[in-house]
């Protein structure tokens, strides 16, 4: 099983089709872990439909929105220890992977 793992903040216009992206892997033991740091656009809502749509899914957020920075330092050093799983990949809220990227590139290292 790998972990994904997307820090996102106000990704309204693109978060939808980065999931659909990833949920649409070949590849499918994964688990997709988001955090929201307390985006003010429409992202948690976007975010909460999917977990309602897919167990894989989950969403963590910081204590408090704090700068970008901050938030990539809760990710590597309070999100990223307590992963179970052996592999762990990042995505961009904005970001669009083909069907077989995680086959690609984690499976199959090719």
């Amino acid at each position: 099983m790998i972990t994904i793992v997307m820090g996102i903040f106000n990704e309204e216009k693109h978060l939808a089709s980065c999931i659909e992206s990833i949920l649409s892997q070949t590849f499918t033991d994964f688990k997709l872990i988001i955090s929201d740091n307390y985006s003010t656009d429409k992202s948690a809502l976007i975010i909460n439909n999917y977990i309602e749509k897919d167990s894989r899914i989950s969403k963590i957020s910081p204590k408090y929105h704090c700068p970008s920075i901050e938030h990539g330092k809760f990710i590597f050093e309070e999100l990223v220890p307590k992963l179970d799983t052996k592999y762990c990949i990042f995505i961009g809220g904005h970001d669009i992977w083909d069907s077989n990227y995680l086959n690609r590139n984690i499976v199959t290292g090719k």
